[in-house]
């Protein structure tokens, strides 16, 4: 009985360890999704404000006043509708296990396969294998990847020595050589022809032969990270004001 009992409680305190861990990931997943709620809450601002002005407007009456707010009232439903759907992706994403950072989301495989199966599985998600443009950007696959290899999307297949990304994002040889490891990539020939045309990384690259089996990282642009606003002004500046 006393051996039954000990069983159950490190089968007990194994599952709260789980669990632990899985609550500290959706955390860390919360804390990147603030600026998104950060911006939904001022959807609820402009809101509040709209109705403000529509209180003024039916103040000050007119034909061409009543125009403008039934034209605002349709663009708040539209920003709003628009608002929801953002908030449901990310949260499916989140549900399926994807990663944010910057304006993408990543997916880190636990199983292996080829990097053609790999980004076959990728482009069936709405994605490809990853590519990466910056040491920021690096640097979080590197602490997501934990100390394990996974592929990403840089091939030279096709023409030995140049490179690109599968998602078509220009690679920069001069910008991408401290990613490399050292003396990479040196296209070591594996016999009976297979050279090493795709490249897995872990703290740095290392090219590889397509037909090893690793994990992967998926990559999707959600928005861009410059020039963007979710949620745009619905106040127009020549809104007609109260004489």
């Amino acid at each position: 009985m006393l051996k039954e009992d000990l069983k159950n409680a490190n089968t007990l305190a194994s599952q709260i360890q789980t669990l632990t861990k899985e609550l500290a990931k959706a955390n860390d997943e919360i804390q990147r999704l603030k600026p998104l709620l950060q911006r939904a809450s001022q959807i609820l601002g402009l809101r509040s404000d709209l109705n403000k002005v529509n209180v003024e407007i039916q103040k000050a009456g007119g034909s061409t006043l009543n125009d403008e707010i039934l034209k605002l009232k349709s663009q708040l439903e539209t920003v709003t509708q628009q608002q929801q759907m953002v908030q449901e992706r990310f949260l499916r994403l989140i549900i399926q296990g994807w990663h944010f950072y910057e304006g993408n989301a990543y997916y880190l495989s636990i199983t292996k396969k080829s990097w053609d199966e790999a980004e076959e599985f990728c482009v069936s998600h709405d994605s490809h294998l990853a590519s990466v443009t910056s040491e920021e950007e690096q640097e979080f696959l590197v602490k997501a990847t934990n100390g394990v290899y996974h592929w990403i999307g840089l091939t030279d297949k096709g023409t030995e020595g140049i490179w690109h990304w599968v998602d078509g994002t220009p690679y920069n040889s001069a910008k991408s050589k401290g990613f490399w490891n050292k003396k990479q990539p040196d296209n070591w020939n594996h016999g009976n022809g297979i050279q090493e045309d795709c490249v897995h990384s872990m703290e740095k690259w290392n090219d590889m032969i397509c037909q090893a089996p690793y994990p992967w990282i998926c990559k999707k642009v959600l928005y861009p990270t410059r020039g963007f606003n979710l949620f745009p002004t619905l106040i127009p500046s020549n809104l007609p004001t109260k004489e």
